[in-house]
């Protein structure tokens, strides 16, 4: 969150001073030597790779799509309860595409119209990039009116991060953004297939990495949980249940 907002703050500046130099056009030139766009490429494409490289600086939210961090459940859910689950999913990603797609083509719209210029879509971006991690820490109106999850933990939709940050780079034509938003583009196919393969490293119901009572990031204490962490448990476990119960 530091750096994101701090790239921001400069990037405002850069802005209000001297706007050309937030020229995307030529954003990776290094004719004229290195250039905070290039800080911001950087910025975007390592948290990018971070996210292909299982380790603990990133989320188990992000980290779910990998096997080594699936532990199947005590109680597995049955193969029609999981393709039940994973419809739920679909429906509920379908909204939350659509509402953020159909909601960025104002911004192609304003773009194509010259109205809004490369600087101010990079600026939308940052933006964006900020926003994504006050949604992860205090407020997602996405979890909150559209996918009904019970934190970032179980979130379906963690690594669309990147294409979402992304989003305005996609109506400049230049290498600059295009690059990003291929790497962002592959980073959602992917997570898609996962889950598509393997839903089951997505579900709490069948992953035990992913259930309250093993969360070790405890992200909930600011933002917080939208189901009970009851519903989770193991039939028959009423310890379990009492000691969470009074945690609650």
């Amino acid at each position: 969150m530091v750096w994101r907002v701090a790239a921001v703050i400069g990037v405002v500046q850069m802005y209000i001073k001297d706007r050309t130099s937030l020229a995307i056009s030529s954003g990776l030139s290094l004719r004229d030597g290195f250039k905070p766009l290039h800080l911001i490429w950087l910025l975007y494409a390592g948290e990018m790779l971070l996210k292909v490289i299982p380790q603990k600086i990133t989320s188990i939210g992000s980290r779910k799509v990998f096997k080594a961090l699936f532990e199947p459940a005590a109680d597995r859910l049955s193969a029609v309860q999981i393709m039940a689950e994973k419809q739920k999913r679909n429906e509920t990603v379908k909204k939350v595409f659509i509402v953020w797609f159909g909601s960025n083509a104002l911004l192609a719209a304003g773009y194509f119209a010259r109205i809004l210029s490369e600087k101010a879509l990079l600026l939308i971006s940052l933006f964006y990039y900020v926003g994504d991690l006050i949604c992860v820490i205090f407020y997602c109106p996405f979890q909150t009116m559209i996918m009904k999850n019970r934190c970032c933990v179980t979130c379906p939709i963690f690594n669309w991060d990147s294409l979402m940050y992304c989003t305005p780079l996609i109506f400049i034509r230049s290498f600059y953004s295009w690059s990003l938003v291929l790497m962002a583009l592959s980073l959602f196919i992917w997570w898609e297939v996962a889950f598509r393969k393997h839903p089951q490293r997505f579900l709490a119901a069948c992953n035990e990495k992913l259930k309250c009572a093993n969360c070790a990031e405890q992200i909930c204490k600011v933002k917080r949980r939208l189901q009970p962490v009851w519903r989770e448990l193991a039939v028959g476990d009423h310890s379990q249940t009492e000691t969470v119960e009074r945690r609650l």
